[in-house]
């Protein structure tokens, strides 16, 4: 159906034991929608786990089907990232690279702000507001047809 439902949170005691925990927020156990191309890609690695006899319910995992570990995921995310000639960056810089992507799009923020799984719009208003000039601009000139239809029925009376 093309939807993730999130359940649960991969968390770290002490940064030794990887424990599932339920989401922080209301909000964060939800629904979030995903492309043909993240649904292809989810396929993908499901036979890659497959083919190496992995069986886990989680989409990465060891060999063994235990979690990743954070730091293999960070260091491999980082090599993948000098291969392609970017910046290294976190990995949850792409948290922000998407929710820039869909907001530099004209995504409403509403759907932006569900996607990111904020638990409050303004949360998503506030981290992400400057990157949205058109809203501001489309607010006026809202505002300028509404008065300019106003004075058009005024002055045909």
């Amino acid at each position: 159906e093309a939807v993730l439902f999130v359940r649960y949170t991969l968390s770290n005691i002490r940064n030794t034991t990887p424990v599932m925990t339920t989401p922080k927020t209301k909000s964060s156990h939800a629904w979030v929608g995903l492309s043909n191309r993240v649904v292809s890609a989810f396929k993908r690695q499901a036979r890659r786990q497959a083919a190496l006899g992995v069986t886990s319910d989680l989409v990465f995992s060891q060999p063994n089907g235990a979690p990743l570990r954070p730091e293999s995921v960070l260091h491999h995310f980082h090599r993948l990232c000098a291969a392609a000639g970017v910046p290294r960056i976190r990995v949850h810089d792409l948290r922000h690279l998407a929710a820039t992507l869909m907001i530099s799009s004209q995504v409403p923020l509403a759907m932006a702000s569900k996607t990111l799984r904020h638990s409050k719009l303004s949360i998503t208003v506030d981290t992400y507001g400057h990157l949205v000039p058109y809203a501001a601009q489309q607010a006026v000139d809202a505002i300028a047809e509404a008065l300019a239809a106003a004075e058009l029925s005024r002055s045909n009376a």
